[in-house]
């Protein structure tokens, strides 16, 4: 699992009504393919600044500590947004989460601020912008020498599961 996403540190911006109708529009199709109804009302927010930053670093620290519920604890995270309209850059809400799955708020805090865990975060993002990753999530392929773009933003399991057919027979595997 590699994190990321469009707008963090500089390119982080406060939520506008423009970027409310973007963000929307964009969560629509997500909410038609997941066929699971988001909660619009963090959009009205004012003086939210929308940065992926801290989301992705929560959940790079619970990796660290628990390598094992990372996806669990990303869909939670996740969930606790667009379903619950809690803040996605709230160290109060990484810390509650992670204390569902067994994590102290003393370890996920230490783990959390440490400088090595911020420096994997970036290098996750950029990583990520490396393979041209432009849309999340993104499913990546890579074969040691050569990498690309199986898929772009939300897709039903049948739509990966067929890609991933193809892929895998292309490749003789």
């Amino acid at each position: 699992m590699v994190l990321g996403g469009l707008r963090f540190e500089n390119s982080a911006e406060f939520l506008t009504p423009e970027l409310a109708r973007t963000l929307k529009h964009e969560w629509k199709d997500a909410e038609f393919i997941t066929k699971r109804p988001f909660r619009w009302g963090f959009l009205d927010g004012k003086n939210f600044r929308y940065d992926s930053f801290p989301a992705c670093k929560a959940v790079i620290s619970v990796q660290k500590i628990k390598p094992e519920i990372a996806f669990d604890y990303l869909n939670i995270l996740s969930e606790s947004f667009h379903f619950e309209n809690q803040d996605p850059t709230s160290f109060r809400t990484f810390v509650a989460l992670s204390e569902k799955f067994g994590i102290s708020a003393e370890e996920f805090q230490s783990v959390f601020e440490e400088k090595e865990t911020d420096m994997e975060t970036r290098n996750d993002f950029y990583f990520g912008f490396s393979l041209g990753v432009s849309a999340f999530p993104s499913l990546i392929f890579s074969d040691g020498q050569e990498s690309g773009i199986l898929t772009r933003g939300f897709c039903t399991y049948e739509q990966v599961d067929s890609i991933l057919k193809d892929y895998f027979k292309a490749m003789r595997i």
